[in-house]
């Protein structure tokens, strides 16, 4: 119970990497408008097709380890405290264990 009270609340905080890492993702979208703004000045033959895909669960596969160093690394360049890196990184192996 108390892990799942866990999820739901860094559910809840979770811009609060974004907004203390300055990190921004190429590659990530939030919405169709996102979507439409970044295609809309790209030339494609009159033959193409747009193909969309909504994706549910797109970590399943991702390797831990790599992802919290780089997640470090990220914070590092904030000269974030040490200690609040340690902090966020247990949390999100307690999460994810």
């Amino acid at each position: 119970m108390f892990r799942r009270l866990l999820v739901i609340w860094v559910d809840l905080k979770k811009n609060w990497f974004i907004k203390n890492s300055n990190f921004i993702s190429n590659y990530a979208v939030r919405n169709s408008a996102t979507v439409i703004h970044k295609i809309e000045n790209i030339k494609c033959p009159s033959s193409s097709i747009l193909v969309s895909f909504d994706v549910t669960s797109p970590f399943s596969n991702v390797a831990l380890l790599s992802t919290l160093q780089r997640v470090r690394d990220v914070f590092e360049e904030t000269q974030m405290s040490r200690e609040i890196i340690d902090e966020y990184i247990k949390l999100v192996k307690f999460i994810v264990s």
